[in-house]
């Protein structure tokens, strides 16, 4: 089983993956736009082909699958949209999360809250975070929590020109009131004890963009 092709949608609606299986053509459409589907949805397919599922009920099966709050979940605000992936973080899957984001058009703000639980390799995994929005030319980084701060020291040597680190979350979404434009795409990501659902929930606010432009 391996990935053949693979688009993200305009507007982050999904994503059409073309995986070959035993020689076969097996094109997915998933209804999120998240690069870990692709991945995963590749481990699926290998484990049910080898089970003796037919290629369209495998297909069938992927094409079926919906995406929760906190999941990478797709969110239409105020002239804008949000990727919520709040429900927890890692090293790998911040990576995932930012590779789809620089899949958005118009400019990407990425909200990234700490990484819990990495122990004497924290600071040089959030640094290694923030040189990656740089080298995927995310347009705003914005670091909440302490521990996140190597987030936006990463950020900036990696160029990115608009680089912001907030203590707390009421200061980050109160910033972000200034910096949010109609066509962005922000995304939202952090570990679970950091709860970064309550930035989302901001965002969501009816108003939000003309209450900060």
């Amino acid at each position: 089983v391996m990935v053949k092709g693979c688009r993200t949608d305009d507007g982050l609606g999904g994503m059409e993956v073309v995986y070959g299986v035993r020689g076969k053509a097996l094109p997915v459409r998933f209804a999120s736009p998240s690069v870990s589907n692709m991945i995963n949805g590749a481990a699926a397919v290998a484990a049910a082909t080898a089970l003796g599922a037919p290629l369209e009920d495998i297909r069938e099966g992927l094409e079926g699958f919906r995406t929760i709050k906190g999941r990478m979940h797709v969110v239409k605000a105020d002239g804008f949209t949000v990727l919520d992936d709040t429900y927890n973080a890692n090293p790998e899957s911040v990576a995932a999360a930012l590779k789809t984001l620089a899949a958005a058009g118009g400019r990407k703000v990425a909200v990234l809250g700490e990484m819990l639980e990495l122990g004497a390799d924290a600071e040089a995994e959030h640094g290694k975070i923030g040189r990656l929005a740089g080298e995927l030319n995310v347009d705003i980084v914005v670091a909440v929590g302490p521990g996140a701060s190597a987030v936006a020291d990463g950020a900036r040597e990696a160029g990115v020109k608009s680089v912001y680190g907030f203590a707390a979350k009421a200061e980050a979404l109160a910033a972000l009131k200034g910096m949010v434009r109609e066509g962005d795409t922000v995304l939202v990501k952090g570990s679970r004890g950091v709860a970064l659902e309550s930035v989302v929930d901001g965002l969501k606010e009816p108003g939000f963009k003309k209450a900060c432009c």
